[in-house]
Order: C-alpha cells, then sequence, then structure tokens
C-alpha cells in the first residue's frame, strides 16, 4: 500500500517511463507486471 502523499509523484514518475514492449523469439508479448517507487529524502 502507499503513502497518499507520494501518490503523484508516482503516478508523475510511471508517466515519464519509457517502456520498451517485451520481446519473445523477435516478436512482442503483452505482459503485465507492477512498478515500485523507492522515495527517498533529500
Amino acid at each position: 500500500m502507499s503513502h497518499p502523499l507520494l501518490r503523484d509523484a508516482a503516478v508523475e514518475a510511471a508517466r515519464g517511463w519509457v517502456f520498451t514492449p517485451t520481446v519473445i523469439q523477435g516478436f512482442p508479448v503483452k505482459v503485465i507486471g507492477t512498478i515500485t517507487f523507492n522515495f527517498r529524502r533529500g
């Protein structure tokens, strides 16, 4: 579960992420996953 105050920052980071498709034997395939963002003070 995430902290509500970090939700907007996590969504912004995810939207800026550059994804590349997973390729198996030369063909892109659909995958489902989870992205975890670790926030640090400083």
